[in-house]
């Protein structure tokens, strides 16, 4: 299946589109939905706006992550070991992030501090983290 980044990323051969990597976390059924609110500059705030109680994600590749025992560092150190790059892609309810690639670390920090929910891309397609707007729900999406 093809999804098309639409107008928020360029479309290149090249590029990975961070839109279409996210989605593969999500439930089949979800991800095309998921793909055309995110890539419209019209509908994406309607999904940033339910990054809250977010429950599309195929629970296949989500692994609830405790939510007092992670703090940044270990959040940082936990991506890393698992092979998170440098930098990460930021899907959030804040728009100051949204859109956004960061440092991991620098992600990791703005998030602590924003109390909004997001969904950083840490390996395209195949690792994630998921801040959620209720701590309990916090989450690591990972595929092989």
């Amino acid at each position: 299946m093809h999804f098309s980044s639409g107008d928020k990323a360029p479309h290149r051969h090249t590029m990975i589109d961070p839109i279409v990597e996210t989605a593969r976390f999500l439930l089949p059924h979800r991800r095309e939905r998921f793909c055309l609110l995110a890539s419209s500059e019209k509908r994406r705030p309607k999904l940033r706006a339910a990054l809250g109680h977010f429950d599309w994600f195929d629970p296949r590749y989500r692994r609830l992550l405790p939510a007092h025992a992670v703090t940044v560092e270990e959040l940082a150190r936990l991506l890393r070991s698992r092979g998170s790059e440098a930098t990460c892609y930021v899907f959030s309810e804040s728009r100051e992030l949204d859109g956004r690639t960061m440092p991991l670390d620098e992600a990791l920090d703005a998030l602590a501090f924003s109390c909004r929910a997001s969904i950083l891309s840490c390996r395209p397609g195949k690792l994630a983290f998921y801040e959620a707007e209720d701590p309990e729900s916090r989450c690591l999406l990972e595929r092989e």
